[in-house]
């Protein structure tokens, strides 16, 4: 749960904001610090609260009001112009240290590219797809189109009722303000389409351009606050779609390309075709979890933005980590069709309890949280989803220890029954070892020069267990 503090004017100046601060269990995490007793009038708190999940997977398009902070409140508030969005100081624990740094309210012209990017690769991706399943129709290789159909279809249809219920859910917010029934129109004639992320990142687009314009600051941060909301959720529902589309159907296509190499002479454009695929699938998922890495920090109160360094490092890192796992799952699924749904399986079993020892709090029940850590378990066959908001160190090290020894295993069972030429082998295995350790290396240089708070140590402090008693004393006392 995230608080919004603001406070109305009995006059006509514009709304002021305030610090933003995390509300967890009693506690409020803020940046200042700052002790404030005399506030009265007609202060409100915003409290903003998804119906649909919390903690770092949070999205803050539903809301309520409570007009007595108080209550909530029982400590300090500092009352600052430029606080909560804008020129503002917020916290982020990076190996440990909790360190400041000061973010602005902007939108620029690469935010904007950004968004178009996003747009652009959602359809080259479906394009594609839906090109190599024609290929194979024209080819009468009816089992591959079917499977092909079946990956695309199924998948669109779940992202487009998730984004049709979060519209409705969010529509019925107390205080939300009414849709035209031609913007209703226009929404549901992309989700008939499957096309729901789309028209989410052009409404993101239309804010944040209309951001540019607009001179007056509360209604800047207004505007700014509904682009980061569109931006939040079309981010969210790309990651659920590229991990059930995206994902299955690059392994599909690099399976059939293993499976009819050599090709006959029609093959060799519903190859290529495959090629542009598996790429477009590949940049679809790199960038699903870099986007949403992106949109997290910045609706996120207590997370500094990335920066595009940083964003141009994460993509590269995330491509060839996938890259490299792709290559061991698709070649040892070309060898082993049968075994391959027992191993996922159980590798996605084995993730789904690893998250769920972490003890996650996306859901408001037992079982909904259950389902929830079943859904990440999908997530972690191909590559790490950091599940909670603490250093991550161990936890990379264990996770990539573990996909090493299961992708050696794969390319050595592969090499030991296929036919192909050594030199293909080779190269296969090549390629593999290339891309993962690649990927290694970036994240480290991620992490170590690029992270949008400041490179990790070599050895770690003692500040975060500091942190953790403040949390504690503050816990005890408010009790």
């Amino acid at each position: 749960m995230a608080l919004r503090l603001w406070s109305r004017s009995n006059g006509n100046s514009p709304t002021q904001y305030m610090d933003r601060r995390t509300y967890d269990g009693g506690v409020i995490y803020n940046s200042t610090h700052s002790p404030r007793s005399d506030l009265a009038g007609d202060e409100v708190v915003e409290i903003v609260k998804s119906s649909r999940s919390n903690n770092n997977l949070q999205n803050a398009a539903n809301r309520s009001r409570v007009n007595n902070f108080d209550q909530l409140l029982p400590g300090w508030i500092d009352n600052r112009e430029d606080s909560i969005i804008g020129d503002t100081m917020t916290e982020d624990i990076v190996d440990g240290d909790l360190r400041t740094k000061r973010i602005d309210m902007s939108f620029s012209l690469l935010d904007a590219a950004s968004l178009v990017f996003s747009m652009s690769s959602f359809f080259l991706d479906l394009v594609t797809d839906v090109a190599v399943a024609t290929f194979h129709y024209l080819n009468e290789d009816l089992w591959y189109c079917a499977l092909t159909l079946a990956f695309i279809i199924l998948p669109t249809l779940i992202t487009t009722m998730i984004s049709l219920r979060w519209y409705i859910v969010d529509s019925r917010v107390e205080g939300s303000q009414p849709i035209s029934k031609s913007k209703w129109t226009v929404r549901l004639i992309f989700h008939i389409l499957q096309i729901g992320p789309v028209i989410r990142y052009y409404e993101s687009l239309q804010y944040g351009l209309k951001f540019r314009e607009t001179q007056d600051l509360s209604e800047k941060k207004e505007i700014y606050m509904k682009m980061i909301y569109e931006d939040a959720d079309a981010t969210m529902l790309r990651l659920f779609e590229s991990f059930m589309e995206s994902a299955p159907q690059l392994m599909l296509q690099v399976y059939i390309i293993s499976r009819n190499y050599p090709f006959d002479d029609y093959e060799y454009w519903t190859a290529i075709v495959q090629v542009m695929s598996i790429s477009s699938s590949l940049i679809s998922i790199s960038w699903s979890l870099v986007s949403y890495a992106k949109s997290l920090r910045i609706s996120l109160t207590n997370k500094v933005p990335m920066t595009y360094w940083s964003i141009a490092v994460m993509f590269s890192w995330e491509f060839f980590s996938i890259t490299a796992r792709m290559i061991a799952l698709a070649l040892f699924t070309s060898a082993f069709v049968r075994q391959v749904g027992f191993v996922c399986l159980s590798h996605w079993a084995l993730m789904t309890l690893w998250i769920y020892s972490m003890k996650t709090s996306f859901c408001n029940t037992k079982w909904e949280e259950i389902g929830f850590n079943a859904v990440l378990g999908v997530i972690f066959i191909f590559c790490y989803f950091n599940p909670i908001d603490t250093p991550t160190r161990y936890r990379y090290i264990l996770f990539y220890t573990f996909m090493l020894i299961e992708n050696s295993t794969f390319m050595y069972l592969w090499t030991r029954s296929s036919n192909y030429e050594p030199w293909i082998k080779n190269m296969a295995v090549q390629a593999h070892y290339s891309c993962f350790c690649l990927g290694i290396i970036l994240m480290l240089i991620y992490y170590k020069f690029f992270h949008p708070t400041g490179g990790i140590k070599l050895r770690k402090s003692h500040s975060l267990d500091v942190c953790h008693q403040q949390v504690e004393d503050n816990r005890r006392d408010i009790q």
